[in-house]
C-alpha cells in the first residue's frame, strides 16, 4: 500500500478532517469549475491567416511531412473582466504555485524575493505546492542529468521525511511572512493521460483524429509527462477554489512557477498591469515560455484547467491543402484529397481541424490563450527574473566550483562552513537569453554544462553590458 499523502492547508477552514481530504478536493471538480470552459470565446471559424500556424513545412518533427496547409483559423477577441473592482485596488492578494517533483525543489529564493519582498510592499502572500515524492518521469530524470551530472535533491530537503518536509516549509513561509494555503506531497502521480487517437489507419475520419495533432514533435513519454503536469496544475487550481471559498476571499493574482524556479531578483507584483496574463519574452519556441506566469484571476480556468481541454476536441479551424502540395502524416485521409483547388478565402470546403494543433508545450499555451482571448503581454528577464536551477553531485567535474555566498549558499555549504556534495547550476537550454544582465556573469560560470559557441558569446556580451 502506497504511504499517505502528507498535506498541508489550513485545513480547519476547509472544514477536513483528514490530510487526505484535500487530494480527493483536488480530484474532485469544485461547483464554481466550468464557468470558462463550456465553450471557448470563438464560435465562428475564424479569419484566414498567412502563413498558418498549420503550415507545416516549417514544423517537420524528425524530417516527417505534416502536410502543406493553408488555414482560416479560430481566433477570438479578448476575455472580458468582470471584477473592474478588483483591478482599480490594484490586486493585493497573490497565490504563489509551485508544482513539481520535490527531487527538484530548490524554494530557498522564492522566501526573500517573492514573499519577503511582496508583504513588505502590503500585499497578501498565500503559498499553494504540489510535488510528488515518488520516482520521477523518465522524460524529466534522464534530461535533468544527462551529461551534466547526477540529479541530486536540495541538500537542506533530501533527507528530510515528508512530514518534516512538509513542516519545513511551512515554517519558512510563515517566517518570511506569507501564509500556508496548501502543499501536497504525493507519493504517487497523478491520474494522468494523454489522449490517444484510435488508429493510424490513414482512411480514419479526421474527426476522431484530433488528438495526433497536438504536441506533434514530442514521443509518447514526453506527452504523458506533460499530461502530468497540466494535471497537477488542475488539481492546484480546485485547492485554490477551495482556499477562496473557505476565506471569503478571492486572490487577484497566481504566480506560477516550476519547483526548481530560482529568483535572480525580487519579484515586485506591483509593477504588473491588472487584467493580463504576463510571462517572459524568451525561450518561446514558438509560442509562451511556459516555466513562469503571474496570471490575473479572471484567466485563471483557461491557463490553470489544460488538462480539461487535452481532452476536449476543437475542430475549429478550416483548412485546405495548399495547390501543388502533397498530404502527409497528418492529412492523408481521403477528405483532404478534394481540398487542394479549393480556394482558402471561402467560407465552406476544406477540413475542419483542431484550433489546439502544435508542435511543443509551449505552443500549446498560446494556442490555448488564442482559444480563449487571454490577453497576454511579455516581459524581458529583467521583470522576471527566474530561471531554473539544477542541484547536481559535485564530482570531480565540478569540484573546484566556489561557493557562491547568498545566492546558492543554503545549497552549496554545511553548516560548519565546508563545500556540500552538490553544486547549484543553470540547464543552458532555459538560461540562454533568460537572465536579467545583472545575472549573466553569474549564469554564465554556473551553467550544467560549459556553453560552447554562440551560446557563450551571447552570455559573455550580456555580461559586459550587466
Amino acid at each position: 500500500m502506497a504511504a499517505a499523502s502528507v498535506v498541508v492547508s489550513v485545513a480547519a477552514a476547509l472544514h477536513v478532517n483528514d490530510t487526505n481530504d484535500l487530494l480527493r478536493i483536488a480530484n474532485t471538480p469544485h461547483h464554481r469549475e466550468g464557468t470558462r470552459l463550456f465553450e471557448p470565446c470563438c464560435t465562428n471559424h475564424g479569419k484566414r491567416k498567412e502563413p498558418s500556424i498549420l503550415h507545416m513545412d516549417a514544423w517537420e518533427p524528425g524530417h516527417v511531412l505534416i502536410g502543406n496547409l493553408e488555414c482560416r483559423e479560430c481566433i477570438c477577441g479578448r476575455m472580458s473582466r468582470t471584477r473592474t473592482s478588483t483591478a482599480e485596488r490594484g490586486g493585493k492578494n497573490l497565490a504563489a504555485l509551485l508544482l513539481g517533483h520535490r527531487d527538484r525543489l530548490a524554494f530557498d529564493s522564492v522566501l526573500p524575493r517573492v514573499i519577503e519582498v511582496n508583504v513588505r510592499q502590503g500585499h497578501r502572500v498565500a503559498v499553494f505546492a504540489y510535488l510528488e515524492t515518488g520516482i520521477m518521469m523518465a522524460p524529466y530524470l534522464n534530461y535533468a542529468a544527462g551529461n551534466a551530472g547526477s540529479l541530486q535533491g536540495h541538500p537542506t530537503f533530501r533527507t528530510m521525511s515528508s512530514a518534516v518536509l512538509r513542516e519545513t516549509l511551512e515554517r519558512k513561509v510563515r517566517q518570511a511572512g506569507g501564509r500556508v494555503g496548501a502543499i501536497v506531497l504525493d507519493p504517487s502521480p497523478p491520474d494522468a493521460r494523454f489522449p490517444s487517437a484510435p488508429s493510424n489507419d490513414p482512411n480514419l475520419p479526421h474527426e476522431s483524429d484530433w488528438p495526433r495533432w497536438r504536441l506533434l514533435l514530442y514521443d509518447e513519454r514526453i506527452r504523458r509527462a506533460i499530461a502530468n503536469r497540466l494535471k497537477k496544475e488542475l488539481m492546484a487550481y480546485r485547492l485554490i477554489l477551495h482556499d477562496e471559498e473557505a476565506q471569503h476571499k478571492r486572490y487577484d493574482w497566481i504566480l506560477f512557477m516550476r519547483e526548481d524556479a530560482h529568483w535572480l531578483r525580487p519579484f515586485n507584483l506591483s509593477a504588473f498591469e491588472p487584467g493580463y496574463v504576463h510571462g517572459k519574452d524568451c525561450a518561446t519556441y514558438g509560442g509562451w515560455n511556459d516555466h513562469v506566469y503571474l496570471i490575473w484571476r479572471e484567466f485563471a480556468e483557461p491557463m490553470l484547467s489544460g488538462y480539461l481541454e487535452l481532452h476536449t476536441p476543437r475542430r475549429l479551424n478550416r483548412c485546405w491543402l495548399r495547390p501543388g502540395s502533397r498530404a502527409g502524416t497528418l492529412t492523408s485521409s481521403s477528405e483532404w484529397k478534394s481540398t487542394r483547388h479549393i480556394n482558402a478565402s471561402s467560407s465552406k470546403g476544406g477540413v475542419l481541424t483542431d484550433a489546439l494543433a502544435c508542435v511543443t508545450s509551449e505552443q500549446w499555451r498560446k494556442r490555448v490563450g488564442a482559444l480563449y482571448g487571454i490577453p497576454y503581454q511579455v516581459h524581458s528577464a529583467e521583470d522576471l527574473a527566474v530561471v531554473d536551477v539544477r542541484f547536481l553531485s559535485r564530482g570531480d567535474s565540478y569540484r573546484n566550483w566556489p561557493v557562491v555566498d547568498g545566492e546558492f549558499s543554503a545549497a552549496e555549504r554545511r553548516q560548519h562552513g565546508s563545500a556540500s556534495d552538490v553544486v547549484a547550476c543553470f540547464p543552458k537550454i532555459y538560461a540562454v537569453n533568460c537572465v536579467p544582465r545583472s545575472a549573466a556573469s553569474l549564469v554564465k560560470e554556473r551553467f550544467c554544462r560549459e556553453p560552447e559557441g554562440l551560446v557563450s558569446a551571447i552570455l559573455a556580451a550580456l555580461a559586459r553590458f550587466g
